[in-house]
């Protein structure tokens, strides 16, 4: 029964009738007519388009189910008809391909793409209006995109191949963008709110109330779902503006009539939270109604003042015991943190974009986004307010950070001689290494907190340039400036982060081998983590305390303060400390000879780094695993764990990192006879550190040296040299490549 052409509900039962064939009879209600007429038959009714004559849907239903005990009824709606009994299937949209499959995956074959309903429905009909179409090698990626552009939304997927006949895949994918222009059917006899994909939505949208069309404009801001929370501090009216509904039960009511409408999305996720998304193509539809309404501009900013405050909430969680939970929730609100971003680009002078990249630091590390951060760090300093703040010297500094993670794409000389221009006016000489331009950053974010008068500013942007006057090499430089950085963080009386300072000066104390002083740091900071109730940062200093204890060759006590660490992680659930203490649980395995323990503990950590999605964590346990295989000569396993731990820092855009991966490919040629390929694949490494940093420290270095004089004792001097020469003048895709190379 096609309720579509039903305009008024009193004609439902006629409609239902006429469909079925049956007559009225005289002096007979044709509702009579039609419960006899099915009372003893076994059949199934199908009430199609029910949304528009809800009320009349659901009372023929309740009286022929009352009547006619063999019959079964489907209705389809935008809403369910919410009777007694009813049992609700969401229709989803037809399954579509992946667009990350990679080429050469059995999924990305014709035969592949055909597994998806999405394809199948677009070939089918494609087929009905042009008999020679068929998917091939050619055609293939342009149908997938088709496909996905359209959410595999059926009646959208039937209108697209409609213009198979006058327009090639790869066209009709190119001109989706405009969706409800271009997929306008012109079938004779056909629906009217079938004719275009706009007035399919325009006829669902006519239904709603002013409420509700109201919120469902507004949710058009949404990029990749959101919570009712969001929805309320977003969407809901504010003072002189009455159209949409502000408490939250009211929003609630108005958000379930649009899934019930089918217009929103709502999922429920593992940990319990509510969360609702629009299919692209009715954002789009919702979109234009809101620029019709005049509202775009309020509204987009209205979110980005929930992405901003949501940031600033969540930066300080991220260091708690909490961490992982707002990790979450950051990653499902990703995409609006990237929308907000983008329009805080569009309004000049904005502090927004700035104050995102300042409180998003932590996050875009641990998650690996730092690429896409850099940009994001590059675009809002452009874009923002120019005077000197507090926002634009932090996210200085976050750009700072997120540049040592990766080289700047397009730096030239003239950039070069920027940075070293700048390393001449601190008198820091070694303007030769410091081509990298995240010094600049640092040394900028000085200026502004030093103009402003926070020494608290100062001290964080002083840290920074110490860490990377570290990773340049000059220990000396790097420890003066962390000595003014704590002093200054003693003056403000940041126990805080005087505890993390001292953890960073430790650090670089012993990789020096000044025991002595490391331990007093060490202890003082063990004296405030105690006194904080920091029990997190008291087992961070059992995990330093640990590192002394095995450099004094003091294995049991190092183990017991490690494992006091791990039992700590496990006690608080905190996966992240967890992780961490099997990792140098690991590693002490490793370093003592107990290879098939190191593996376990590795892997342990692996799983749960991967659980968190610590891509940078995760590519150095696979080192270690890979290093860990070596040792109990299962090559082909090191080669996959080395391979993918290459991979995982090229594609974070963590050059700095890819050395360890290299020793590790050039570590199985020796190990397996082939000392040309490992000498050229040290020198790879060698090479890379040498021009991206940081230097080994001279505990790696001798170890390094230790690999490379095995190298020579399997080659003559000629044949190491050229070997050692071919490394060196690889690019590093050159030496990706080559690493990868059976």
């Amino acid at each position: 029964v096609d309720l579509a052409p039903v305009s008024d509900s009193g004609l439902l039962v006629q409609a239902t009738a006429a469909a079925l064939h049956v007559p009225e009879e005289k002096g007979l209600a044709i509702e009579a007519t039609l419960k006899e007429h099915l009372r003893s038959r076994r059949l199934l009714l199908v009430l199609d388009n029910c949304e528009h004559v809800l009320e009349a849907s659901a009372a023929i239903t309740e009286t022929l189910l009352a009547y006619c005990p063999h019959l079964r009824i489907l209705a389809t709606s935008r809403r369910p008809l919410g009777l007694r009994g009813e049992v609700t299937w969401r229709v989803p949209s037809l399954s579509v391909p992946d667009p990350d499959t990679p080429e050469h995956d059995p999924a990305d074959s014709v035969a592949g793409m055909l597994e998806h309903s999405a394809v199948r429905l677009f070939v089918e009909r494609a087929r009905s209006v042009s008999k020679g179409f068929h998917l091939d090698e050619a055609n293939k990626r342009a149908v997938a995109s088709i496909c996905r552009r359209v959410s595999g939304i059926a009646l959208a997927l039937e209108l697209a191949a409609s213009r198979v006949r006058s327009l090639s895949v790869q066209q009709i994918d190119a001109r989706l963008k405009d969706h409800f222009g271009l997929l306008a059917s012109r079938q004779p006899g056909s629906v009217p709110r079938h004719q275009t994909l706009r007035a399919t939505m325009d006829w669902s949208h006519d239904l709603l109330s002013g409420a509700q069309k109201s919120l469902l404009r507004r949710l058009a801001v949404f990029s990749g779902g959101w919570t009712l929370e969001a929805a309320e501090r977003v969407s809901a009216h504010t003072d002189g503006d009455q159209a949409c509904p502000s408490r939250s039960q009211q929003l609630l009511e108005a958000m379930t009539d649009l899934v019930d409408a089918s217009l929103v999305v709502y999922t429920s996720q593992p940990d319990g939270e509510d969360r609702y998304h629009l299919l692209e193509t009715t954002r789009q539809y919702a979109w234009e109604k809101l620029d019709a309404a005049g509202e775009t501009n309020a509204i987009r900013n209205r979110h980005v003042d929930w992405c901003v405050d949501l940031a600033e909430f969540a930066e300080p969680q991220l260091h708690g015991p909490d961490q992982a939970e707002w990790l979450r929730r950051l990653d499902r609100e990703h995409d609006n943190l990237r929308t907000a971003l983008s329009r805080s680009l569009e309004v000049v002078g904005s502090t927004d974009g700035l104050r995102l990249c300042g409180a998003l630091q932590h996050f875009w590390v641990v998650r690996s986004h730092v690429s896409e951060a850099r940009e994001w760090c590059e675009r809002a300093l452009a874009a923002g307010s120019q005077g000197p703040s507090r926002e634009r010297a932090m996210a200085f500094i976050t750009l700072g950070l997120m540049m040592g993670w990766t080289v700047a794409p397009g730096a030239g000389s003239s950039f070069h001689e920027e940075s070293l221009a700048i390393c001449r006016e601190i008198e820091y000489q070694r303007g030769a290494a410091l081509a990298h331009s995240h010094f600049r950053e640092f040394e900028q974010s000085l200026a502004i907190y030093r103009e402003l008068g926070d020494r608290w500013g100062m001290a964080l942007a002083l840290r920074g340039l110490a860490t990377d006057v570290r990773d340049r090499g000059d220990i000396a430089a790097a420890v003066a400036l962390f000595d003014e950085s704590l002093a200054l963080f003693r003056e403000v009386g940041d126990r805080y982060e005087i505890t993390w300072q001292l953890m960073h000066m430790a650090s670089i104390l012993r990789e020096n081998c000044d025991t002595a002083t490391w331990r007093s740091y060490i202890t003082e900071v063990q004296s405030y983590a105690l006194e904080l109730g920091d029990t997190e940062g008291s087992a961070g200093m059992n995990s330093n305390l640990a590192v002394i204890a095995y450099d004094e060759g003091d294995f049991a006590t190092a183990r017991t303060l490690l494992q006091d660490c791990l039992d700590l992680g496990r006690s608080r659930g905190n996966r992240f400390s967890i992780a961490n203490s099997l990792q140098q649980l690991g590693e002490a395995d490793y370093v003592q000879g107990d290879h098939a323990a190191a593996r376990v503990r590795f892997e342990e950590a692996l799983a749960l780094r991967r659980a968190l999605g610590l891509r940078l964590d995760c590519a150095e346990t696979l080192c270690w695993l890979g290093q860990t295989a070596v040792a109990q000569r299962a090559y082909s396993v090191a080669r996959d764990q080395f391979a993918e731990s290459l991979q995982t820092w090229q594609e974070i855009g963590s050059r700095r990192d890819l050395p360890p991966a290299f020793e590790g490919f050039g570590a199985i040629a020796l190990q397996q006879g082939k000392p040309e390929r490992a000498a050229a694949l040290f020198s790879v490494a060698d090479a890379t550190r040498s021009k991206i940093g940081p230097p080994l420290f001279p505990n790696e270095k001798a170890e390094f040296e230790r690999s490379v004089a095995a190298v020579r004792e399997g080659l003559d001097e000629v044949a190491f040299t050229a070997a050692w020469a071919r490394g060196q003048e690889m690019t590093v895709e050159q030496a990706i490549e080559y690493a990868l190379r059976s």
